[in-house]
């Protein structure tokens, strides 16, 4: 049946369920079958199918509880992943389908869920528990409007552990998603995007960046291919009356007979199955056996036995405590009723009233006669105790403290003295235990007296850059479940975002490049914000407070264009420091951030902001950029309510530098806040914080549209950002990146008066920038240079470092030639290109000279690998290419000679016309993969001659000289490399104050000898004479 049909057949049974329900009972075996039960697993084979792919599988163990077999599935890492590929499991496109399993949870356990997939991954539902969050995680792949490429969010319902739980995900085949817990409602989707694919995979588990949790498991998983909801419970007149078993709620195929069993307790009889609106099916058979065709709420109803009172109990406030001896009893019997309260209650009274307006007795336990049905109160009155707080060195604290009520509201404030931190509040003394991050703390009073300790520290120095080298393409956020850049919190990848993913890391994008190195960042789908907290990674968890700057590069690809009615035609983002309040973020992130965005302003006390605003309202100048100081007032260029402020700083297309200065804290508990474009000396702006001095976010903003009236706008692409303590050093570079005798160390700061260097382990001297240091007597291999500033009271900020390489071997300026066409692999290496104009051995070129219809060329690296990418300009396929150098050997011949080099594809190395490397091969290039056979230079000139074979992709070649060992020897230092042999003289005189070991060439005429022969070169007036002998 067709899944337009199973639609047609859902809608119309809602309009005749109580007709049809005694129906559907009582021919429960003769249901119509539309489908089997596609797919079903237990595991008591005690062992994985081989149906199940993965590279880090979880393992088949003992069952952790009866119920389910002996033999569960258990996830015992995050890493762990399965993937079931059946050829015969297949659900059509548009048809309803189901998969229920169950799930043993444990606290600390994580990255085990299971999901079904469409046949290309572009649509999956799946339900467990992804990061660690305290509840239910649903998954909805392609899912619905608005949210973006995948949810991974949190349900309505808590995880509960150590115990079996039924878990159902159900998909309608167009529109419609829903996920069960235990016949609980964790989440529903109305507007699921139809991918219109059949789903035909079953995934298991994570397979995230590895890290052992406490173990989770699976158990008989179900996929039902005509699923109907059954609901099992209690009618609500009847509770506490009998219990239900049997059959649990959730889904079951069509083609499944189960039986559901209604077990009254004493004094009590069951009557009848009714409906969840009471409607009474007309059936009282216990159990009843039945099949489904349609969704069914089924509900037992019990009716206190003839000649019997009824007594319920109730419990005032609710959670107050419990109460024992309600039930049916004998008419004019005595009832037990006992109250027993819960921690911080003390039992007052029994009430008719939930108020507890009137008293009956204050006995506990009390005797109730039962002439009558009788409903009573146990009423309940929180307890009293002790809030103590005390403010540790560095600041005060106020707000509640004394006799407080059990779960009465306290607010407590520290505040810490001037230019130190709040380091939290603890319940010891000495700072270790920390509750709560917030200067006003707010909580309820617990059921004992509570002492709280508020603490206090210093700001640490930091000094923390991004270049965004390191990250995968693709969405940056560290918290987007199996996304290129997922990672732990406190791990390598400190950027995340509100319901991910959102911005991205790119090399070069819609050609425009980093601002440095080859990747950088920005907003061009989903949410398009991401942050990092500096006060969870540079703090110690602490809001700074004061004296630090963000420094940051940003590109601006529209300069004045502006056109907010234009798909891409405007910019209004920027980047800023805020100050996140809304909740405590212990780690990276809220645990809000998986599946719901922060508000702004809402959720900040402080937002402090440089680039492109995105409040266009009256007084916004589109052809400058603007800052922004939430809550700041009387301002010149300041607009609207958001706090923006136009600056005097013109826009324009190109890299931009970027930098907000935020000064000490002030005797009015503000700061200072400077802003700068591109000119670091004077502040387009400096004006007061207007709100606390309290800070923990960075945020980055990327094609963002004010509101659903603008077209999407164009993105700030981001680079080279630093946010650190002042003084701080900044930007600081060493060039060359290889050096031979020297390097130069370059940087700038933000206040700081002065600074020192030092290199490796030598000792900090005084130094400015830049600072040349003499390599000449350096080891071969990686340096550091490391440069400290200092303000002008001599406290000193965070050491920046920097490497470079001392690398006195490889060669970076070379002849080149080709790129030669040769589409046969097997004779690309074997084949002279150079023929008939040369020969490989023999070949001893000068840029300008055409061999082989190629016009050799000079080329210089900036690192030790030739790029033949950026040689050519282009990605080249399936041919040779050539690299040329000549060898000046000033020196006795070198007789243990070796190279050392490395290639993407192949690599030939010729030294005076004789092979003595020969490396044919497919493969990407290790710097120094190879090494030669050894080899002699000559006193005087010698040739080097390179061939690298190319297949696809990249095209590179790296070549030095070096020892046997791959060492630099000391014998370098007698060598020069180039590309022209000899060096042209006017005349004869020129030479004689030449040393010896050098080639010159003399302008003028030819003279030809035959072998052996001689002769004389003179100056015209005979003053000079050269003897030039052929041998």
């Amino acid at each position: 049946m067709s899944g337009y049909q199973h639609q047609s057949r859902r809608s119309a049974r809602s309009q005749m369920w109580v007709t049809l329900g005694i129906i559907l009972l009582l021919t429960a075996l003769c249901a119509p079958v539309f489908a089997a039960v596609l797919y079903t697993e237990d595991f008591e084979s005690g062992t994985l199918s081989s149906n199940w792919a993965g590279t880090n599988k979880p393992s088949v163990v003992a069952a952790p509880a009866p119920g389910h077999g002996a033999f569960s599935l258990a996830t015992t890492n995050v890493n762990q992943h399965i993937t079931f590929t059946r050829s015969d499991f297949s659900i059509p496109a548009n048809s309803p389908l189901a998969v229920r399993f169950y799930f043993y949870d444990q606290v600390g356990s994580k990255g085990n869920y299971l999901d079904i997939y469409t046949n290309t991954s572009l649509q999956a539902l799946g339900l467990g528990n992804s990061d660690g969050s305290d509840y239910w995680e649903y998954e909805l792949l392609d899912p619905q409007a608005a949210i973006g490429w995948a949810v991974w969010g949190p349900t309505n319902l808590l995880r509960t552990y150590n115990g079996w739980q039924r878990c159902d995900i159900y998909y309608n085949g167009t529109t419609t998603g829903k996920w069960f817990v235990d016949g609980a409602l964790a989440q529903q989707i109305t507007n699921v995007v139809n991918k219109n694919e059949a789903f035909n995979k079953i995934d298991i588990g994570v397979g995230g960046p590895a890290a052992a949790v406490p173990a989770s498991y699976i158990d008989d998983i179900a996929v039902l291919t005509d699923p109907y909801l059954l609901t099992v419970g209690v009618e609500p007149g009847s509770v506490g009356m009998g219990t239900i078993s049997g059959a649990a709620s959730g889904y079951y195929d069509s083609t499944e007979t189960f039986s559901v069993t209604a077990t009254p307790v004493a004094g009590y009889d069951f009557v009848t199955w009714v409906d969840d609106k009471g409607n009474d099916y007309g059936v009282s058979d216990n159990p009843v056996s039945l099949s489904l065709s349609a969704d069914m709420p089924l509900f037992a109803k019990f009716q206190i036995q003839a000649g019997r009172k009824n007594l319920t109990l109730n419990v005032s406030p609710t959670g107050a405590g419990t109460v024992t001896g309600a039930g049916g009893y004998v008419a004019g019997a005595y009832a037990p009723a006992k109250a027993a309260a819960a921690a911080g209650y003390t039992f007052s009274k029994w009430s008719t009233v939930a108020a507890g307006t009137d008293t009956v007795s204050t006995a506990n336990p009390y005797n109730v006669k039962m002439d009558n049905d009788t409903t009573l109160y146990a009423i309940f009155t929180p307890n009293n105790y002790n809030l103590t707080t005390y403010a540790n060195t560095g600041g005060t604290v106020s707000g509640d403290s004394g006799v407080k009520a059990y779960k009465s509201s306290c607010s407590i404030t520290a505040t810490p003295n001037k230019g130190l931190c709040f380091a939290g509040w603890s319940t010891d003394a000495a700072g270790t235990n920390i509750v709560s991050r917030r200067y006003t703390y707010t909580f309820t009073m617990p059921a004992n007296d509570y002492t709280l300790y508020a603490n206090f520290a210093a700001q640490v120095k930091f000094n923390f850059y991004d270049g965004f080298e390191k990250y995968n393409n693709g969405d940056i956020d560290m918290n987007e479940t199996g996304g290129p850049n997922w990672a732990a919190e406190g791990g390598s990848n400190p950027w995340w975002g509100t319901k991910p993913g959102n911005c991205a890391v790119d090399g070069t994008h819609d050609g425009h490049a980093p601002h440095s190195g080859a990747k950088q960042v920005g907003g061009w789908g989903g949410n398009c914000v991401n942050y990092l907290n500096f006060a969870y990674r540079q703090n110690n968890g602490n809001l700074p407070v004061g004296n630090f700057a963000y420094d940051f590069y940003f590109f601006d690809a529209k300069g004045t264009a502006f056109s907010s009615g234009t798909y891409l035609g405007y910019i209004s983002d920027y980047a800023s420091i805020c100050y996140y309040s809304k909740n405590d973020i212990p780690k990276d992130y809220p645990s809000s951030a998986a599946n719901s965005n922060f508000t702004d302003p809402g959720d900040f006390t402080a937002k402090l902001g440089l680039g492109c605003a995105n409040d266009f309202s009256s007084g916004f100048s589109s052809g400058v950029y603007q800052a922004r100081i939430k809550d700041a007032s009387g301002i010149s260029g300041q607009y609207g309510s958001l706090g923006f402020i136009n600056t005097t700083k013109a826009r324009s297309v190109g890299w931009h530098r970027g930098r907000i200065l935020v000064g000490p804290v002030k005797d009015n508990g503000h700061n200072d806040v400077s802003f700068y474009i591109d000119d670091m000396t004077t502040p387009l702006l400096t004006a007061d914080t207007f709100n606390p001095a309290l800070y923990n976010l960075i945020e980055i903003r990327g094609m963002y549209r004010p509101s659903s009236s603008y077209q999407y706008g164009y993105f700030l692409l981001y680079d080279d950002m630093t946010i650190a303590s002042t003084p701080a050093a900044l930007s600081l570079a060493v060039t060359p990146a290889y050096a031979v005798n020297s390097a130069t160390a370059t940087w700038d700061g933000i206040g700081a008066a002065s600074y020192q260097v030092k290199v490796d382990n030598g000792s900090w001297l005084p130094a400015t920038s830049p600072y040349t240091i003499d390599t000449t007597n350096f080891t071969f291999g990686t340096h550091t240079v490391s440069v400290k500033p200092f303000d002008s009271g001599g406290v000193d900020g965070v050491p920046v470092s920097a490497t470079f390489k001392v690398d006195r071997s490889s060669i970076r300026t070379w002849a080149t030639a080709g790129f030669f066409d040769w589409a046969t692999a097997a004779t690309r290496m074997s084949n002279d290109f150079f023929v008939p104009d040369s020969t490989e051995p023999t070949i001893a070129p000068l840029v300008g000279q055409t061999y082989g219809g190629k016009t050799w060329t000079s080329y210089t690296t900036p690192t030790n690998v030739v790029n033949f990418d950026l040689v050519y300009g282009t990605v080249k396929t399936n041919g040779v290419s050539y690299l040329f150098t000549y060898i000046m050997n000033n020196g006795p011949a070198i007789t243990n000679a070796y190279l050392a080099a490395g290639s993407d594809d192949g690599i030939k190395c010729w030294v005076n016309g004789n092979v003595v490397l020969t490396t044919d091969t497919t493969r990407g290039l290790t710097v120094d993969q190879d090494l030669s056979s050894s080899f002699t230079l000559q006193p005087g000139l010698n040739r080097l001659l390179v061939k690298e074979t190319q297949a696809t992709g990249g095209e590179q070649a790296q070549v030095r000289l070096c020892a046997a060992d791959k060492s630099d020897p000391s014998w370098l230092s007698q060598l020069t490399f180039t590309l022209s042999p000899a060096t042209s003289v006017a005349k004869v005189n020129d030479l004689w104050s030449q040393p010896n070991g050098q080639m010159f060439s003399i302008s003028g005429k030819c003279v030809s000898m035959t072998a052996n022969g001689a002769c004389w070169i003179e100056e015209t007036d005979r003053t000079a004479a050269i003897k030039v002998v052929n041998y």
